[in-house]
């Protein structure tokens, strides 16, 4: 029975709204909050999740010396833009920043620009867009990208805070300086910048990603600017970092 939970944008036990599967035709709103708590978010269930798993997999390592490798995924701050009520709460709409540079380059092909389908495909941004007379020279209105940047801001914060909770636990389990701890994110995002609003183009910032290693033993209050690079990576050298770091040889497939 798909209308006892609201939405939470998963298929976890909390992965309704409004009484429409997520499969179904029906899109809710981009941008919700209300009084639910993280209990009730998808993510929050993962949370849950990988904390017990954690405790396990270090009984597991002190009682054998078994290595571990446990991966974590979260949705947010994929669309909608849904968390509890306080993470809005941290971000104003009307003090968010508008983007800086909201225009697309000139001479910009007509068919590289991407019309923010996914983004248009929920009933609150369909609508304002179609009020604004959205296209590639227009922009929604200002209280509507603030509304809309300021939700993304919240939903960051919101995995932040769940990715928190998780190095918390490895912290408390007193396992952080034997853990190689890695955090990605899949793409990045558009909040008005090139009057874009998602994922689907090629600009940079659409295809740049968060990638951070911590190596154990590593002290992030004296970390200067030789631990950041600012050489070309991408997704595909997670693996075999992983693998050097840990030891593991490395496939001759990933050089």
């Amino acid at each position: 029975n798909c209308s006892v939970q609201p939405y939470f944008h998963c298929r976890c036990a909390s992965g309704w709204y409004n009484g429409q599967c997520e499969n179904s035709q029906f899109r809710p709103k981009s941008v919700y909050a209300n009084n639910v708590t993280m209990e009730d978010m998808c993510d929050g269930e993962i949370v849950q999740s990988a904390q017990k798993q954690l405790r396990n997999v270090t009984l597991g390592y002190r009682l054998t010396g078994q290595p571990f490798f446990l991966s974590v995924g979260f949705r947010k701050p994929h669309l909608p833009h849904i968390v509890p009520q306080h993470y809005f709460d941290s971000y104003s709409s009307h003090n968010v920043s508008l983007p800086p540079n909201p225009s697309i380059p000139h001479h910009f092909p007509s068919d590289a620009w991407n019309p923010s389908w996914e983004f248009r495909s929920y009933d609150d941004a369909h609508a304002e867009a179609a009020a604004a007379g959205y296209n590639r020279t227009t922009s929604l209105s200002v209280t509507e990208t603030q509304k809309h940047r300021s939700a993304y801001f919240a939903a960051v914060t919101f995995v932040d805070d769940m990715i928190g909770r998780v190095l918390s636990k490895l912290e408390r389990l007193k396992m952080m300086d034997t853990t190689i701890v890695a955090l990605w994110g899949d793409h990045g995002w558009h909040l008005g910048d090139q009057n874009e609003w998602g994922k689907h183009t090629m600009f940079t910032r659409a295809n740049r990603i968060p990638l951070m290693v911590r190596m154990p033993g590593t002290n992030t209050t004296t970390m200067d600017a030789s631990s950041s690079s600012h050489d070309y990576v991408e997704a595909i050298d997670l693996y075999p970092t992983l693998l050097e770091l840990a030891g593991l040889p490395v496939p001759p497939t990933c050089r």
